[in-house]
């Protein structure tokens, strides 16, 4: 019996170049921003807006502080309802209560995996709510142009979780673009591996100018170069808004330096192992899974399927089988909290209601985490296959 011996946790190397920088860095003691010295998180806030197609990105300490900056410039405050996916990670309701808001969760579809439009429009209805936390959970997208046309009729304000997106298109326009704020996150487990870190981006001068006071640049926002050129205008927001100390660092800086270059070739590398498992599961009766849309160009970080049973001690003993072979699947139906893995089941900070739909997606969801397996090659993927195709064979007694 075939066990996969490479191991999923293990993040690629960092490029000897970032460590001789990193390493001077060190050397100079000037991780702080602000501190003097070469000036990376600037050049990496310009280089980020580049490559997202906006005017201007703010770097910051983690994808969850971009979400919750996001939210705050965006008039979310205490008690404030906020729409978000009820299929997402706990970052997300996280950000919106540390902004002081109320999470409204919305149904997720079954097939689709993204947000049921009808559930959107009732829960929007019926909360009155002015805020959608639109979160392309796992790579996955739901109808963007419906979702346009929702915030258009109902003059609700859009801001975009990219954490899972960075480099994604919806036709032809970068993911993070269609709405107030584009949240990005260059954590270990994202397309850029920074250890934590993450950016905000906006075309908006004025809340972007906010953004770099709140995000704690006391008198120094002058050092900014991904910034509007009024200079009195962030002058004026350095008056009234409070520093909430978000600050990226140097260290992280100079890692998404050195892998901003590479990013198209990283991107095919993945949609190259994503399409085998694609291809391959996809031809197998045991699993269902969503068509990519043709509106979208994507980036096949993590691969999600349902096993065809609802039976709770079976999905329990596939994932305990695929493990021994060595395929690590995240399942979102444990009962239980595993690593990443929670649902809003068990997030008592979250409004309870009842997402029946959501409930049968997650019941039986796995996830095939893929981030880390740029350097594996193609029969790896297809060892990977087999593995999940025979463990279900077993189990679904074929």
């Amino acid at each position: 019996m075939a066990v996969f011996k490479k191991d999923w946790s293990a993040p690629d190397p960092i490029s000897e170049s970032a460590r001789q920088k990193m390493n001077d860095l060190l050397l100079s003691g000037r991780l702080h921003r602000y501190q003097g010295g070469t000036k990376y998180v600037s050049q990496a806030e310009e280089e980020m807006a580049k490559y997202l197609g906006v005017k201007f990105c703010l770097g910051l300490n983690s994808g969850g502080s971009s979400l919750f900056l996001a939210l705050k410039l965006s008039g979310v405050s205490e008690g404030t309802s906020v729409l978000t996916n009820s299929y997402t990670l706990a970052p997300v309701p996280g950000a919106i209560r540390h902004a002081g808001g109320v999470p409204v969760l919305v149904e997720c579809s079954s097939t689709s995996f993204q947000l049921d439009l009808t559930s959107l429009r009732e829960q929007q209805k019926a909360t009155g709510a002015k805020h959608l936390l639109l979160c392309y959970m796992r790579g996955k997208l739901p109808d963007v142009d419906a979702i346009l046309e929702f915030c258009k009729d109902t003059g609700v304000t859009l801001i975009e979780d990219c954490a899972h997106v960075m480099g994604s298109f919806w036709r032809g326009k970068p993911l993070g673009t269609f709405g107030t704020f584009g949240c990005y996150s260059t954590q270990t487990n994202k397309l850029i591996n920074s250890g934590e870190g993450g950016f905000l981006a906006s075309d908006n001068e004025e809340l972007i100018s906010r953004a770099i006071i709140h995000s704690g640049s006391y008198g120094h926002f002058h050092q900014h170069t991904s910034r509007p050129e009024d200079k009195d205008l962030l002058l004026s927001q350095h008056e009234v808004c409070p520093n909430f100390s978000l600050r990226m660092t140097n260290l992280a800086a100079v890692l998404i330096l050195d892998q901003i270059p590479n990013l198209p070739n990283k991107i095919d590398l993945f949609n190259k192992h994503y399409q085998i498992l694609e291809s391959n599961l996809g031809k197998c009766s045991h699993f269902a899974f969503p068509e990519r849309q043709p509106e979208e160009s994507y980036v096949g970080t993590s691969f999600q399927f349902r096993l065809n049973t609802s039976n709770y001690d079976c999905l329990q003993e596939y994932q305990r089988k695929t493990l021994e072979r060595g395929v690590k699947l995240a399942w979102f139906g444990c009962t239980d909290v595993n690593g990443f893995t929670s649902t809003h089941k068990h997030w008592r900070y979250v409004p309870s209601c009842d997402l029946n739909q959501t409930d049968l997606l997650l019941h039986n969801l796995f996830d095939v985490p893929l981030y880390h397996t740029m350097s594996w090659d193609d029969q790896d993927f297809e060892n990977i296959c087999e593995i999940i195709i025979e463990e279900a064979d077993k189990l679904l007694n074929i």
